[in-house]
């Protein structure tokens, strides 16, 4: 059991050698100004298209209680919080010669065939006007959090044009990187969650490697070693600031650009989970490092090898597999979702392989970092 009265004074420790690196705080700074300079350049444009939800009329005559009732009562709660969404039945929408009419400017979501006891595929039609599909993008970030936290993990049977089909919040950002563009991709969410991943890094892992790597390279750790401190409430307090200095610094750019999703319990589940796994990452680059040059660049290369898997993953099917073994990749993707719908803990599949590769990440840190790592 760690004991308060000996993690008090480390963490403290580490508070104070940060307040010395005025460049850490600086880089934290920065990646927080980016994020206001994010918001500031937002169009106070509306968006002119529309998009109408339309579902069977059998619905209606269905149980209240019934999970398809259920979905679509959920879904015309919250498309009243808008001003461009309409949930209509079949029944409402005009027909010509059998063909389904919508208003000029409208784009739609059919819901074909819903999820029944005997019956797990969701059927979903999409109709947009001027052959562009990427009208629809906007609408189907909004339509498929919402879907996936009611159904949890569906099947999708398509009876038009493909354009999305994510069944996981992993999937769904897979699938934006396989078809978008560069102008699609760039939105605020995406690059609120990249921001987010960054300064996880700097602060869980950057930051634990020189910091380490300094204390060996002065002797501290081996003084604290022959202290009363034994290496493992060491290890805790080091984890336990850098977690701490990474909630404060995703906080607040959270706060920035998606001050709603501050109450989003998935959200802080998965950025913990994330620090934590980005910590002992830093951890075992520390202790198999002798020096904190080489420390810094082998965790830069960690970084970089990430992106080039993630990136080839969307490529190469060999490389999807591998990007499985990481839990980067449960995080961005539940980090995307979540910053967009809160979604309950109970559906979060992610969460699961997530946990299980950061435990034994961690294990590994707390085994190398006892063994050799403050020597």
């Amino acid at each position: 059991m760690p004991r308060i009265n000996k993690l008090y004074p480390l963490v403290e420790r580490e508070v104070m050698r940060l307040v010395k690196n005025p460049s850490a705080l600086m880089l934290i700074g920065l990646l927080v100004a980016f994020s206001i300079l994010l918001v500031l350049s937002r169009s106070d444009k509306k968006p002119k298209m529309a998009c109408w939800i339309v579902y069977p009329d059998q619905v209606l005559a269905a149980p209240p209680q019934g999970s398809q009732a259920l979905f679509i009562r959920q879904l015309t709660t919250r498309a009243d919080q808008t001003q461009n969404i309409r949930v209509v039945p079949f029944s409402q929408v005009a027909q010509y010669r059998r063909q389904r009419v919508y208003p000029a400017m409208t784009c739609a979501i059919e819901l074909l065939d819903l999820p029944t006891e005997d019956r797990s595929g969701l059927g979903v039609g999409y109709r947009y006007p001027g052959g562009k599909s990427e009208v629809l993008e906007p609408f189907l970030r909004w339509f498929w959090p919402i879907a996936m936290e009611h159904f949890s993990q569906v099947t999708v049977a398509e009876r038009a044009p493909s354009i999305s089909r994510p069944t996981t919040a992993a999937a769904m950002v897979m699938e934006k990187l396989q078809s978008g563009s560069i102008s699609e991709l760039m939105n605020e969410d995406l690059a609120a969650a990249i921001l987010l991943l960054i300064i996880q890094f700097v602060t869980c892992c950057q930051l634990i490697v020189s910091f380490t790597s300094q204390d060996r390279e002065r002797g501290t750790l081996t003084a604290l070693a022959l202290s009363p401190i034994t290496m493992t409430e060491l290890l805790q307090a080091k984890i336990l600031f850098h977690l701490g200095l990474s909630a404060i610094g995703s906080a607040a750019i959270i706060a920035v650009l998606k001050p709603a999703a501050l109450m989003n319990l998935s959200l802080w589940v998965t950025l913990m989970l994330l620090g934590l796994g980005l910590a002992s990452v830093g951890m075992v680059i520390a202790s198999l490092t002798r020096s904190q040059s080489s420390a810094s660049l082998l965790a830069l290369c960690y970084m970089l090898v990430g992106g080039v898997v993630f990136y080839l993953a969307t490529k190469f099917s060999a490389f999807a597999l591998v990007k499985l073994l990481s839990f980067e990749h449960y995080s961005f993707g539940m980090v995307y979702v979540s910053l967009q719908r809160p979604m309950p803990i109970g559906r979060a599949l992610e969460l699961g392989p997530m946990l299980l590769l950061v435990v034994l990440w961690l294990t590994t840190a707390t085994v190398l970092f006892r063994r050799r790592g403050w020597r």
